[in-house]
């Protein structure tokens, strides 16, 4: 697949109360001691996530989405790390990722999503991949209101942290919900420090309530009832 990314996403969610207070302490807080802390980027992105209208790719663990910003757009294709991958899998790549025009349509690109679900799952899915891909729809929109830093310790662990004011559409039943989120995503090689990371941030500040990373799984979560 030309021009395609290959990554690994590793990140977790938190739901908060007052976005302006928090994000304050957390700058502040004491798990970024020792962080050289930037600003990293502010402005608007709105997710589009598509699917069957059964969901059938999110069943299978596939989130499909473009991210549109005010630089251009982007199209991911991404095996959601809510569900369990088998074990020789876990060690490939779970993001595909190509620059889009922000005016073209999901149907432009067909061939890029069946590769890259087949990369994902190459254990096989019972279906014809690419009919499926041509039935897809919007199911989920996400606009997000983001203000991002880069936090980089001595060790060279770096992570994104982003605050936002987030709005989840879902297409399917027609609610929305509005929520204040936080957000952490690795941005280094040194996997090896999350886990701790995470378990700091969750010590220091134990009103967060942490939630799906996926935001298209959040999103369903929010607009169910």
């Amino acid at each position: 697949m030309e021009d395609t990314v290959k990554s690994s996403y590793l990140g977790s969610k938190y739901l908060m109360d007052n976005l302006k207070k928090q994000k304050v302490q957390i700058l502040r807080g004491q798990f970024l001691k020792g962080y050289g802390i930037t600003i990293y980027e502010k402005g608007i992105i709105t997710k589009t996530y598509y699917d069957t209208p059964d969901c059938f790719f999110n069943q299978v663990g596939i989130t499909i989405n473009i991210n549109k910003r005010k630089e251009g757009g982007e199209l991911v294709v991404r095996f959601n790390s809510g569900v369990n991958r088998i074990m020789f899998l876990t060690n490939i790549p779970d993001t595909f990722s190509i620059k889009i025009n922000p005016r073209s349509r999901i149907s432009d690109h067909i061939k890029f999503i069946t590769s890259a679900v087949y990369e994902l799952i190459p254990n096989g899915i019972s279906a014809d991949v690419e009919a499926l891909l041509k039935t897809i729809q919007p199911i989920m929109i996400v606009e997000k209101k983001r203000e991002r830093f880069r936090a980089i310790n001595a060790n060279g662990f770096k992570t994104i942290m982003s605050f936002s004011y987030s709005t989840y559409s879902n297409q399917l039943n027609k609610k929305r919900s509005k929520v204040e989120v936080l957000e952490f995503q690795s941005d280094s090689g040194n996997h090896e420090f999350w886990p701790t990371f995470n378990k700091l941030v969750k010590f220091e500040f134990p009103t967060l309530i942490e939630t799906q990373s996926s935001d298209l799984n959040l999103g369903i979560d929010l607009t169910a009832k």
